[in-house]
């Protein structure tokens, strides 16, 4: 009799649960799409895939998008988010490396330097790994920095992009040249941008560049975009190209000059031909 009414129950009560399998369908769908992680953003460089790292951890320790993008405009102020850098492009030597009172010596992502910079090797050294890795200087700097890691975690969840970059910049970073922080703020809302509309799509305009060249010409250097950097100019539009293969010829322009027509219009610059 038991096992009729069981029967009884799961018949009558089959065709509901068909019903309720294709909306608990969509609702896990929907749920799923709304993560704060963007983890669909689409990271075509090395560097991309440095400020993901880092914008992934920022939101991780609940930290707000505003606060990860003025932490990466700091970090690409200070290293350009490469964390294999040295200060002035120095080599690596290990006495100095170790030295906790040399100074104008700064490592990694952030250009730890001094005391700072001997903690991020130790704790490298404890680790079994290289100092240079991505992974291992994102740890070091929310969890062994001692206090200045408590202060980062309350700094990124600043609400304002270009504010939360000063703060970061006047009591993490602790960067004497005021003179960036115009700077530093143009690298964040970049940031903010890029990861919060999923970064290159592949299409659209800019998106054409390839190495490729008309017959009959020639190049004084191959054309590699893949070690190319996002600055202020967005990421293959042919402002970006022009920045970043000037500077393979040893040419620096100004990061905020505007668009490709304001260029001629910069003061200290001029066009040549058809403009």
């Amino acid at each position: 009799m038991e096992k009729a009414i069981k029967r009884k129950v799961i018949l009558v009560s089959l065709p509901f649960l068909l019903l309720l399998l294709p909306i608990l369908a969509f609702f896990s769908l929907f749920v799923g799409s709304n993560s704060s992680s963007d983890t669909d953003i689409n990271t075509n460089t090395p560097q991309q895939q440095t400020a993901k790292v880092i914008w992934d951890r920022v939101l991780k320790e609940g930290g707000t998008k505003e606060g990860a993008a003025a932490l990466l405009g700091n970090n690409q102020a200070e290293s350009e988010l490469q964390p294999s850098i040295i200060q002035s492009n120095a080599t690596y030597n290990e006495a100095k490396a170790m030295d906790t009172t040399l100074g104008g010596y700064a490592f990694g992502l952030a250009q730890w330097d001094s005391g700072r910079r001997v903690n991020l090797l130790n704790y490298a050294k404890s680790q079994k790994k290289s100092w240079t890795d991505t992974n291992l200087q994102v740890e070091f700097m929310f969890e062994q920095d001692g206090t200045d890691s408590t202060l980062l975690k309350q700094l990124v969840k600043g609400t304002n992009v270009k504010q939360t970059t000063e703060d970061i910049m006047r009591k993490w970073e602790r960067a004497g040249a005021v003179d960036s922080l115009s700077k530093r703020q143009g690298f964040a809302e970049y940031w903010y941008t890029f990861m919060t509309t999923g970064g290159d799509s592949g299409t659209g305009g800019g998106s054409g560049i390839t190495p490729d060249i008309p017959s009959s010409w020639t190049l004084d250097k191959p054309i590699n975009t893949s070690g190319y950097i996002a600055s202020s100019y967005e990421y293959k539009q042919c402002t970006w190209f022009t920045w970043n293969r000037a500077k393979e010829f040893g040419i620096t322009f100004s990061p905020f000059m505007g668009n490709g027509a304001d260029w001629q219009h910069q003061a200290g610059y001029s066009c040549k031909g058809p403009c």
